[in-house]
């Protein structure tokens, strides 16, 4: 796998608009639901919301970092 996709709005703001290939990611969701999705913690990590102002793709990608996954792009 080259990268996995993130949309930080989990199923909580989740509108039906997802870019193809894209997985729903929640800042609260548990370490094991995460590593269901991503394959190591060295995978390329790419993490968005529905806009630039959005919290919710750094609060996703801080929460990776903490679990200790290395190469988060938000």
């Amino acid at each position: 796998v080259p990268f996995v996709l993130l949309d930080a709005r989990g199923n909580q703001w989740h509108d039906g608009n997802i870019i193809p290939g894209a997985e729903l990611a929640w800042y609260e969701d548990s370490a094991e639901d995460f590593e269901r999705i991503i394959p190591s913690n060295e995978t390329l990590v790419v993490v968005y919301c529905f806009s630039f102002t959005c919290p919710l793709s750094p609060r996703l990608a801080t929460k990776l970092a903490e679990l200790g996954y290395q190469n988060v792009v938000e």
